[in-house]
C-alpha cells in the first residue's frame, strides 16, 4: 500500500512520527497489527498493511466513522457532498444527531474538518461543542469535494468498539504481531526528541 495521509485531524496525532516508524519497522515481519488508541490512524496508514489489523478507540463517533468508511465509503462520500461549509450550516449540522451510519460518519468528518483546530470535544451532556473555524483554507464540501483518500483504504481491518487493553491485545496476539501503544496524552509530558 502506498502511504495514505490521515483524513481525520486529531489532537495528539502521530503524523510527525511516521518517518521514524518506517525506520523502526522496515525489517519487522508481522501478521497482526493492534492499535488501541487509533485517533487519526497516522501510524496505521503509514505501515505496510498486515494480514490482520485490529483498530480501536474509546471515542464511539470516531469508531463509527472508520466503520462506515470501511463498509460503505460511497454512501459516506455522498452524504458528505450534501454538506456546505458556512458558519450557519456548521452550527446547524453540529446540532444534528443522524441515525444512519453514513450520515453520522459524514457529520463527524465535516465537523472534524471545519471546526476550530479539528478538535473533538463534548460538553457534560455529551454534545459536540467545538466552535466553527474562521479563516485559513476552507474545507471543500458540496459537489466539488475531491475524492477523499478514504475511498482507497487498505484491505479489510477489524474495528473494535471498545479500547483494547494491552492485556487483551496480548491475548489476541498470536504468531507475529505488532502492538502500537502510544496514547495521545503521552506527548504532553515528553518532547518529540525524547521518544
Amino acid at each position: 500500500m502506498s502511504h495514505i495521509e490521515p483524513f481525520i485531524r486529531w489532537a495528539g496525532g502521530k503524523t510527525w512520527l511516521v518517518p521514524f516508524m518506517k525506520q523502526l519497522t522496515q525489517d519487522l515481519k508481522y501478521k497482526n497489527y493492534y492499535e488501541p488508541f487509533l485517533g487519526g490512524a497516522a501510524v496505521f496508514f503509514s505501515l505496510t498493511p498486515p494480514k490482520h489489523a485490529y483498530l480501536s478507540d474509546i471515542n464511539a463517533e470516531l469508531i463509527d466513522t472508520y466503520t462506515a468508511i470501511r463498509d460503505i465509503p460511497d454512501d459516506v462520500l455522498q452524504a458528505l457532498q450534501l454538506l456546505q461549509n458556512t458558519e450557519e450550516d456548521y452550527y446547524r449540522i453540529r446540532e444534528t444527531e443522524p441515525t444512519a451510519l453514513a450520515e453520522r460518519a459524514a457529520r463527524f468528518l465535516y465537523l472534524n474538518q471545519t471546526s476550530f483546530n479539528g478538535l473533538y470535544r463534548v460538553n457534560n451532556q455529551g454534545k459536540y461543542n467545538v466552535p466553527y473555524h474562521r479563516g485559513g483554507d476552507p474545507y471543500e464540501t458540496g459537489s466539488d469535494t475531491p475524492i477523499p483518500n478514504f475511498l482507497y483504504l487498505p484491505s479489510p481491518f477489524a474495528i473494535m468498539p471498545k479500547v483494547l487493553s494491552a492485556l487483551s491485545c496480548a491475548q489476541f496476539a498470536v504468531n507475529a504481531f505488532f502492538i502500537w501503544l502510544m496514547p495521545a496524552f503521552l506527548i504532553h509530558s515528553m518532547t518529540k526528541t525524547e521518544l
